[in-house]
């Protein structure tokens, strides 16, 4: 091996503590993770930035009544009445979650004859909340106009969250880009050095989106818009609408980091090779 090219080894070991691209060359390691062969050893990064694709929208509604099955019904039928109307968009059934139903005591405070307060039973208050996932952002003012006008008493907030599929296909796309890069730079460090990029040896990668490692498919941070309607607007039609553009969510950002090892392979005449 000539001068320059143990200089550029001796240089490696640098190179890769500082996580830049490095050039070595050594003996294969005793657990077969470095070739025994000239070796690029670098990493590179790849990111995309998209749009969630579907809009959650949480709702809730309640009823009171002296008869905790009256106040039930109620609430059922309400719920009902907007899954109805849900159904008729064509939307996947799994978009519509109706939550757990509440049932509760309500009480009032009264002064007896003793001047003692007592508690005096009220009424039951049944409650229940209901999530919908709407792909179509211009439906998001229809639907929460639709839910008021059927009963349900107040749209809690609005988040965004992306698909099983448009969220694996931003992995994979940000994947292919980091991937695409490491070979790009490979094969000009390759190039610089008079050598021929080999094949791959090792490679891993880790995947994060905005504010840390994606761990979970719903781990994205959200861009949530409170709403809470007023009683009265449920029935005024003319007070319900919503203007759809002002539900814009923030972009998300996918990045990939590969680390690759690309072996070298130099020409039998090359003055590297001696």
């Amino acid at each position: 091996m000539n001068s320059t090219l143990r200089r550029l080894f001796g240089t490696a070991a640098c190179a890769a503590a500082l996580a830049i691209p490095a050039v070595s060359q050594s003996a294969p390691s005793a657990d077969g993770l470095l070739p025994g062969t000239p070796y690029i050893s670098l990493q590179a990064q790849g990111s995309v930035r998209k749009t969630p694709d579907l809009a959650v929208i949480s709702m809730s509604t309640d009823s009171y009544s002296k008869e905790a099955g009256e106040a039930k019904k109620k609430v059922d039928d309400t719920v009902q009445a907007f899954s109805k109307y849900f159904s008729t968009l064509g939307y996947d059934r799994k978009y519509f979650v109706s939550e757990k139903i509440n049932i509760e005591k309500q009480y009032e405070y009264d002064v007896d004859e003793n001047g003692d307060r007592v508690k005096k039973f009220k009424c039951y208050k049944v409650s229940r909340t209901v999530k919908v996932k709407v792909p179509d952002f211009t439906k998001i003012g229809e639907v929460t106009d639709q839910a008021l006008k059927t009963g349900i008493k107040s749209v809690d907030y609005i988040s965004f969250e992306f698909s099983d599929k448009a969220n694996d296909a931003a992995r994979a796309e940000a994947r292919k880009l980091a991937m695409e890069n490491s070979k790009k730079q490979g094969q000009e460090i390759a190039d610089t050095y008079g050598a021929r990029l080999g094949h791959v040896w090792s490679v891993s990668h880790t995947q994060y989106e905005t504010g840390g490692a994606v761990n979970a498919r719903r781990s994205f941070k959200r861009n949530e818009v409170s709403l809470m309607a007023a009683p009265e607007a449920a029935d005024d039609s003319a007070g319900l609408a919503m203007a759809d553009s002002s539900y814009q969510p923030d972009e998300r950002e996918y990045t990939d980091n590969v680390q690759v090892i690309f072996t070298l392979d130099y020409p039998a005449d090359s003055e590297s090779a001696k």
